[in-house]
């Protein structure tokens, strides 16, 4: 569809407009406020509804604004009023759509009514236009959103690795480090012993050594008595008795100890000390290495997951490549890198000016496949070379597009002055506009 026949009435600059247009190309010219941005706003607002209508839509002075598009298969007719818009959508055969709106929202795209706003979206607006165009057999968002989810995944596990890595490394551990740990308790209770064996020799040799004192005591009492006894003249058996009982036993003590064994040497405790200070060194060395080897292990299972992820991630990413591999674009060349729209294997932006144009008369005509109408606002800023592209892809494609020019040196061009058609060769003018003039 296109527009067959374009009508207008007090829609902003606009006083009475009628035109009927032919070609592929229609451009408006005038100058500045002479009402060309008008006629596209009018297409615009007749056919985009409420969202699509300017602030103020009625003409000065006026009370209400009317706007007609035949479109050969539908007649939209759309009205404003201080308070309100409606809209009508009749069918060729005079038939009316009970939700007209919702069936114009089913026809057109804001890209058709100006193609090169698509070059001046940011490149996350580019790319979210052009993904309502193409089909994927995945959901693009998701796995976007899942490596996201991932990845902050990933960089946490990594962190937790890198520092389970660095405690490992900080702890030393020998080259000659034993494989098992010394039994420690062992040595303890062999130090132990040593310590209650050399009490009991110590205790065996102040034993023997008070039993020979207690020989020379009892000598020096037999000495002292026999003295005595011959001193004071006492009974001399009963004393040299005692005396000789004293030698008996003298006799039997020393006899008792020439029957001993020597007294062991004591046992070396200060070996034994040291062989267990050994003991814990070893035993701290095989402990710091058990400990450096769990911290490794751990380290080396966070490396497992983030691995198992960065799997997972590439997976993701294949899928939305093959995916994006397999997706039809509106023009060859063009693609979705990861955070733009790419032409050709570079982002759009770095795209010639004809590139970019040409992209998005492609992207405007498959959003509109069925209302076959575009329109070029600012028209005055293309070179030759972009009109001229913007003509032959209307005219390969069979699309109607409406260009405001005014600098346009175009003969056949629709000239505006004052809200109305001041020149219209080529094309039907309304006879009931007062200010048309035919050239």
């Amino acid at each position: 569809m296109k527009i067959v026949k374009f009508q207008a009435e007090h829609f902003k600059r606009l006083k009475v407009v009628e035109i009927s247009p032919s070609g592929d190309m229609i451009t408006l010219a005038g100058k500045n406020g002479s009402g060309k941005s008008s006629v596209l706003d009018a297409i615009y607002a007749a056919l985009g509804g409420r969202d699509a209508a300017p602030e103020v839509a009625i003409a000065r002075g006026e009370e209400s604004a009317r706007i007609r598009l035949d479109l050969g298969e539908l007649v939209v007719t759309r009205k404003f009023t201080a308070r309100d818009t409606s809209v009508v959508v009749e069918a060729a055969n005079g038939a009316r759509f009970p939700s007209p709106q919702r069936m114009l929202d089913d026809l057109i795209g804001a890209i058709a009514f100006d193609p090169l706003r698509f070059v001046r979206l940011k490149p996350k607006e580019q790319m979210d236009e052009l993904r309502k165009l193409v089909a994927f057999d995945v959901d693009l968002d998701d796995l976007v959103r899942l490596n996201a989810a991932d990845y902050e995944v990933r960089r946490e596990i990594n962190r937790r690795a890198a520092s389970l890595r660095a405690q490992g490394s900080a702890i030393i551990v020998p080259d000659d480090c034993a494989s098992d740990p010394v039994d420690a308790k062992e040595i303890l209770d062999r130090l132990t012993s040593a310590g209650d064996a050399n009490g009991k020799l110590d205790y065996e040799r102040r034993r023997r050594r008070k039993r020979a004192d207690d020989v020379e005591s009892l000598r020096v009492s037999a000495r002292l008595k026999r003295e005595r006894a011959a001193e004071l003249r006492l009974a001399a058996e009963a004393l040299d008795g005692s005396a000789r009982k004293a030698d008996d036993d003298a006799i039997a003590i020393t006899a008792e100890l020439d029957g001993l064994a020597p007294v062991p040497d004591p046992v070396d405790a200060a070996a034994i000390r040291a062989e267990l200070a050994a003991a814990e060194v070893i035993n701290s060395a095989v402990a710091r290495r058990a400990e450096k080897l769990q911290l490794e292990g751990a380290a080396a299972a966070e490396e497992v997951k983030a691995a198992i992820i960065t799997e997972t991630i590439a997976g993701r990413e294949k899928e939305r490549t093959e995916a994006l591999a397999a997706a039809k674009f509106p023009i060859e060349g063009l693609a979705l890198g990861k955070e733009e729209v790419l032409y050709r294997e570079l982002p759009l932006s770095l795209a010639s000016s004809g590139e970019q144009i040409r992209v998005s008369m492609a992207i405007a005509m498959a959003m509109n496949p069925t209302l076959r109408v575009i329109s070029i606002r600012e028209g005055s800023f293309l070179d030759q070379e972009g009109l001229r592209t913007i003509a032959e892809m209307a005219r390969e494609k069979g699309y109607q597009v409406w260009v405001e020019d005014n600098r346009s040196t175009d003969p056949m061009a629709i000239v505006m002055e004052d809200g109305s058609v001041s020149e219209c060769p080529g094309h039907v003018a309304s006879e009931a506009d007062p200010t048309r003039r035919a050239r």
